[in-house]
């Protein structure tokens, strides 16, 4: 498809010349939606008019749910341009971020394996469609027969009775609570911020800062008032208590990278460097806190490395009097 601005330019040969504007990496091509939307030539669309019946009918083949919601919508992409705008869909995992683990998918909690996308696997950070589907299970298989060993090694085990009486009661006790803030309350109240383009996609420390004090703000005055009538609303108020929990480490991490690399993309380091920045950034709980740690990534030791480390510009960039602009929720 063709993605065009409201003026109707095909605005992605700005910052990818010849073939490459259409084979954008999915940072790229929410950064440069992004810059178009703020510098006021949006909305943004994707074009699809051009394309002929049979192309149309092999797209639907292709991404059947995706036309199918389009129809829904009521929106016909064969005779109008569809509006879009850049999202972050989920926030680490699949290669991005997640939990750490060794090639057998175990963390470093004793008897904790992760693998799929709540595991951060080495190898990829950004990937052609299908990847993580490889990942997921490549690194499932690995997990499940590391999880029988240890399974068969262990014998019986010993239940902790005090801690999974505290488990349980903290997964109750929404269930067990009068309050007025429900699930879709910590969802919505967090969404208002980070939604804009100014707090996820390309961020600033402003605005790093800003959906902190936001997300630390719900977890003081929200998350101990969650209450639920019923077994599903039960599920949502933990999967709310997790949501934030990551989130805050999500954004924390983006307040530390002090660079733009791939998806990360800061308004006030607008540069990926090598130099300084690659490594892994590790976040920890201790002492009822978040700590951050960090950890190099070898490429050196890579059968197949880049020559040397050097300091680039992001393919984006945007003008000063953007870096603290804000947009108004969407």
């Amino acid at each position: 498809a063709r993605i065009v601005n409201s003026a109707g330019d095909h605005f992605m040969a700005d910052y990818l010349s010849g073939g490459q504007a259409q084979i954008a990496d999915f940072g790229l091509l929410g950064q440069a939606i992004a810059r178009e939307i703020l510098m006021g030539r949006g909305p943004v669309y994707f074009d699809m008019t051009g394309f002929g019946p049979e192309k149309f009918a092999r797209v639907r083949k292709v991404i059947p749910i995706t036309m199918a919601g389009l129809k829904d919508g009521g929106l016909d992409p064969t005779s109008q341009p569809v509006e879009c705008r850049p999202l972050v869909g989920y926030f680490g995992g699949g290669g991005s971020g997640g939990i750490c683990t060794n090639n057998n998918g175990e963390s470093n909690i004793p008897g904790l394996l992760a693998a799929g996308i709540c595991a951060q696997f080495f190898g990829c950070s950004e990937f052609l469609s299908g990847g993580t589907i490889a990942a997921c299970n490549v690194f499932g298989y690995r997990a499940g027969e590391r999880a029988a060993e240890i399974a068969n090694q262990r014998g019986d085990v010993r239940i902790v009775d005090h801690q999974v009486h505290e488990l349980k009661a903290q997964a109750l006790a929404p269930a067990n609570r009068s309050g007025i803030v429900k699930p879709a309350d910590i969802f919505f109240r967090l969404a208002r911020t980070f939604t804009r383009l100014d707090s996820s996609i390309v961020k600033s420390e402003a605005s790093i800062r800003g959906m902190l004090k936001e997300i630390r703000g719900c977890i003081k005055e929200d998350l101990d008032r969650l209450s639920t009538s019923d077994i599903h609303q039960l599920i949502k108020a933990n999967e709310a208590r997790n949501f934030v929990t990551v989130l805050e480490a999500f954004y924390l991490s983006a307040l530390e990278r002090r660079e733009s690399r791939l998806t990360h993309y800061r308004l006030d380091y607008p540069f990926r460097d090598d130099n300084k920045w690659l490594k892994w950034i590790l976040v920890k709980k201790e002492n009822g806190g978040l700590k951050i740690e960090y950890r190099p990534v070898p490429v050196e030791t890579n059968r197949v490395h880049p020559p040397h480390r050097t300091k680039v510009s992001a393919p984006v960039q945007f003008p000063d009097h953007l870096i603290n602009k804000k947009e108004e929720t969407y």
